[in-house]
């Protein structure tokens, strides 16, 4: 019945004409605020993946110049 089809929207109209209305607006609400909730946790996803990118990335760099575990000055 949620799906939007006309199908659907006449079997509702019939079952419960004078909450029709109220019924579409509250799918039509409920749908905005799902699609919000999962667009901000793809951006927060986003984000923790590109810090993640630029630690490895930071990790291998200094792996690689051979800075890691090693101090800036030895005493010998």
């Amino acid at each position: 019945m949620l799906s939007g089809s006309s199908a659907a929207e006449a079997r509702l109209s019939r079952i419960a004409p004078e909450a029709a209305g109220e019924i579409h607006h509250v799918v039509r609400e409920a749908f905005v605020y799902g699609f919000d909730g999962v667009m901000i946790l793809c951006l927060i996803v986003s984000i923790v993946g590109a810090l993640g990118a630029l630690l490895v990335s930071e990790t291998a760099s200094q792996s690689d110049r051979g800075d890691e575990g090693e101090p800036e000055n030895p005493r010998q």
